[in-house]
């Protein structure tokens, strides 16, 4: 019932929509660039190696170089990974929208997947701030549950709002991606809020 925990679930809420617009990652490029299947899935195995790579590596970072420059703080690292993260979200959802050639798709699509780190460093950071392991495990049900309700509400919506503008013209075929990104959008202003 606090205001960190509304803010918190509604962060989630949002993400979690905002995000779900990879449900159509897999009919975009086929639809703009004329790709088969094959070369859909090996963007998708791309995407998996630039999340394994940042993964790896983002420890390192932020033990290294992120925490002696933010004053030493867990709490700090955490915060500006999430912020990086959300914005790079929305960078690369409109990358990958509006890129004019396979090659851009591609970099759309990389800038999105630095982003990938969001949900972890956000949980981290918000749990930080709570003192009480019982409020805890009550922010953790509801995360889980806005999470939930965000993806069921999500596939449903941009696989919808996909078929209905596919084959319209060119902003309008770019609705899907211009929605999620002010979703991610709002999103960041929750993480700001929260910070």
């Amino acid at each position: 019932s606090s205001s960190l925990s509304r803010t918190t679930l509604f962060t989630f809420f949002l993400l979690t929509c905002g995000a779900n617009i990879r449900v159509v990652f897999v009919q975009w490029p086929s639809v703009t660039y004329g790709w088969i299947l094959a070369e859909v899935q090996a963007i998708i195995s791309y995407e998996a190696v630039i999340s394994s790579i940042l993964f790896l590596i983002l420890p390192t970072i932020s033990h290294k170089i992120l925490k002696p420059r933010l004053g030493g703080s867990v709490s700090e690292v955490d915060l500006f990974v999430t912020k990086f993260s959300a914005v790079a979200h929305v960078v690369g959802i409109l990358c990958i929208g509006f890129a004019p050639t396979n090659a851009s798709y591609v970099v759309g699509v990389t800038v999105w997947r630095l982003g990938h780190g969001l949900l972890d460093a956000l949980r981290s950071y918000v749990m930080g701030l709570l003192e009480n392991k019982e409020d805890i495990e009550q922010l953790y049900l509801g995360i889980g549950m806005v999470e939930t309700l965000g993806a069921m509400i999500a596939t449903a919506a941009w696989s919808g709002l996909f078929a209905k503008v596919l084959g319209q013209g060119y902003l309008l075929s770019r609705l899907p991606f211009m929605a999620s990104s002010m979703i991610l959008l709002g999103c960041c202003a929750c993480i700001w809020m929260l910070g």
